[in-house]
C-alpha cells in the first residue's frame, strides 16, 4: 500500500511485486510438498505414492488454464476464488498430517503387515521370508578382502 500511495505509478510496482512473490511462494510449497509425500509413505511404497502425487499436480497444471479459460468467460474473478479455495483447503487439511521432524522414514506399514498376518490366520497366503528365499542362493557379488566374487553361501 505505501508503495502505491509514495511512488508514482506504484500501482504497476505492486501487481510486479505480489505476483512475483506468488510464483516464489508456489514454487517453495511445490518443494516442500515433493518432500514431505516422500517422508510419510515407507520405503516400499514411496516411489509409487510420489508418482501418483506427481501425475496429480500434472493433471492440475494441464486442467488449470482451461478453467481459467471456461470459468474466466462467466466471470472474472471465479477462476482466482477457485483456485485459491482449493489451496486454503488444501492448506487446512495439511494441517492434519502427522509431523516428520526428527522422526525416521518408516520402512514398513504397519498396517499392511497386521492385514497379510490376519490373511495368514484365515488360511490366505502366507508371506514368504527372505532366509526361505535365500537358502542355497550363492553370493557372487565383489568381495573386497580377497579382490575376488564371492563364493559363501547365504
Amino acid at each position: 500500500m505505501a508503495i502505491i500511495l509514495i511512488y508514482p505509478g506504484g500501482e504497476q510496482v505492486a501487481k510486479v511485486f505480489f505476483s512475483q512473490s506468488g510464483k516464489v511462494a508456489v514454487t517453495a510449497a511445490f518443494q516442500l510438498v515433493w518432500m514431505y509425500t516422500a517422508e510419510l509413505f515407507p520405503t516400499k511404497y514411496r516411489s509409487l505414492a510420489v508418482g501418483e502425487a506427481s501425475f496429480c499436480a500434472r493433471v492440475g497444471s494441464t486442467s488449470s488454464p482451461y478453467i481459467n479459460d471456461i470459468l474466466g468467460g462467466y466471470t472474472v474473478w471465479a477462476p482466482a476464488a477457485l483456485f485459491g479455495t482449493v489451496s486454503l483447503i488444501s492448506a487446512v487439511l495439511s494441517l492434519f498430517l502427522p509431523e516428520t521432524r526428527h522422526c525416521t522414514l518408516p520402512e514398513s506399514n504397519d498396517f499392511f503387515s497386521k492385514k497379510k498376518d490376519k490373511e495368514a490366520d484365515r488360511g490366505g497366503s502366507k508371506e514368504t521370508s527372505l532366509e526361505d528365499v535365500s537358502q542355497g542362493v550363492v553370493n557372487l557379488s565383489y568381495n573386497p578382502e580377497t579382490g575376488q566374487p564371492g563364493t559363501e553361501r547365504l
